[in-house]
C-alpha cells in the first residue's frame, strides 16, 4: 500500500500510513494481504489500495472528504468499516455521487446489535452483516460471547453484536477474523468492521474477471448495482432463523463468477433443448448487444430480465414470458 490520504490533517504526502488504532491495517489485510513470509493472505492482493485514514476522530465532513479523493481517484470499490446513528443528507448526497461515478461503496452494519447503523441503511450502498462459525475460536476466549443460539448443521451463527434489518444485503465471516496490525504483528478480532473487507475483496475480484467488467465498462451506478447484483446473486442462503442478520446469504466466490444472467441462459437450454449445459455464455456491450443479436451470434439476450417457460402436454414449448 503505497497510497493515501490523511484526511484529518488533510495531507496526501506523510500521515495517512501512521495507523493508530489498527483498525484500517486489520480491515486492509482481509482485502489484499500479499502472505509473502507466513502472514495473512487476503481476497485481491495484487488491487491497488488507497487509504483514506479517518480513525481517531473523524467526522461526517472528513468522511465526505474522503469520498471526494475517491471519486478524483476513480477508485472502483469502497470499504466503509464505520457507522453511526444519525443519517446524513450531505453524506448520502456524497455516496449518490460517488455511486454515479461508478464507486461502489461497501459497508459494516454495525455492532449496537440493533437496527442497522447509517450509512449501512443507505439505500445506494452494499451493507455487510457479520456471521461465525464454531470451533473457529478457542471456547474460553471472549470470541464466544458472540454465539447466538440458531446454530446451522455447518456451524455458522448470526454474531450477536452484528445489527440486522432489511437493509442488510449479504452476511460475511466477522468473528475472530485474524489479520494485520501495527507494528508487523496479527490480531483475532470481532465486528462487522471485519465482515465488510470480505465482501469487498470479493467485488474487487468479480471487477477483475467478471465477464460483465472486461473490456469497456462505464463508470457508472448502474455498473455499481450490477456489481452489488452478482455478489448478492452468488450468496449461499443461511438458515439462521431472521433473514435480517443475513440478507441473501453469505457470497460464494464460485458463484460469483457465473452469475444470474448465466443461470438463466442454463434454464432456458434445459427447457429447449433438455440439456443445461448446451449453453455458452458471450458477453456484450450495451452498443452491440443488438448487432450480435442480429448476426446470429447469440440466440438469447439477457438484461436484467426474467424468463418463464412452460411446455405443452407434448413436451413441446407452449409459452414464453419475458
Amino acid at each position: 500500500i503505497t497510497r493515501g490520504y490523511d484526511v484529518i490533517n488533510k495531507t496526501q504526502g506523510s500521515g495517512w500510513n501512521i495507523d493508530t488504532v489498527s483498525h484500517g491495517s486489520h480491515c486492509a489485510g482481509v482485502i489484499a494481504g500479499l502472505d509473502s513470509a507466513g502472514g495473512v493472505r487476503g481476497f485481491a492482493p495484487e488491487a491497488e489500495i488507497h487509504v483514506c485514514k479517518l480513525f481517531p476522530g473523524g467526522q461526517i465532513s472528513q468522511l465526505i472528504d474522503a469520498l471526494e479523493y475517491c471519486i478524483e481517484k476513480q477508485m472502483d470499490v469502497v470499504n466503509l468499516s464505520l457507522g453511526g446513528a444519525e443519517p446524513s443528507e450531505a453524506l448520502e448526497q456524497q455516496i449518490i455521487r460517488a455511486k454515479q461515478a461508478g464507486v461502489a461503496c461497501i459497508v459494516a452494519a454495525g455492532n449496537s446489535s440493533g437496527p442497522v447503523q447509517y450509512p449501512g441503511s443507505s439505500p445506494n450502498v452494499l451493507t455487510v452483516a457479520a456471521i461465525g462459525r464454531l470451533n473457529e475460536f478457542p471456547a474460553d476466549s471472549y470470541h464466544i460471547q458472540t454465539i447466538t443460539p440458531q446454530v446451522d448443521s455447518n456451524g455458522f451463527f448470526a454474531a450477536r453484536f452484528s445489527c440486522y434489518g432489511p437493509e442488510v444485503a449479504v452476511c460475511a465471516p466477522g468473528v475472530a477474523i485474524t489479520s494485520s496490525v501495527p507494528d508487523n504483528n496479527f490480531a483475532a478480532w470481532d465486528g462487522t468492521s471485519m465482515a465488510a473487507p470480505h465482501v469487498t475483496g470479493l467485488a474487487a475480484l468479480v471487477l477483475a474477471h467478471h465477464p460483465s467488467f472486461q473490456g469497456t465498462s462505464p463508470r457508472s451506478a448502474e455498473r455499481v448495482e450490477r456489481l452489488f447484483q452478482i455478489i448478492k446473486m452468488s450468496c449461499r442462503p443461511m438458515m439462521l432463523g431472521d433473514q435480517r442478520r443475513t440478507g441473501f446469504g453469505l457470497p460464494d466466490a464460485q458463484g460469483a463468477w457465473t452469475g444470474f444472467d448465466v443461470d438463466y441462459c442454463r434454464a432456458i437450454a434445459t427447457a429447449v433443448l433438455g440439456d443445461a449445459n448446451k449453453v455458452k455464455y458471450v458477453p456484450t456491450t450495451a452498443d452491440k448487444r443488438f448487432d450480435v443479436l442480429a448476426a446470429g451470434e447469440i440466440d438469447v439476450l439477457v438484461r436484467n430480465s426474467t424468463f418463464n417457460l412452460e411446455r405443452s402436454a407434448n413436451g413441446k414449448i407452449g409459452r414464453a414470458h419475458v
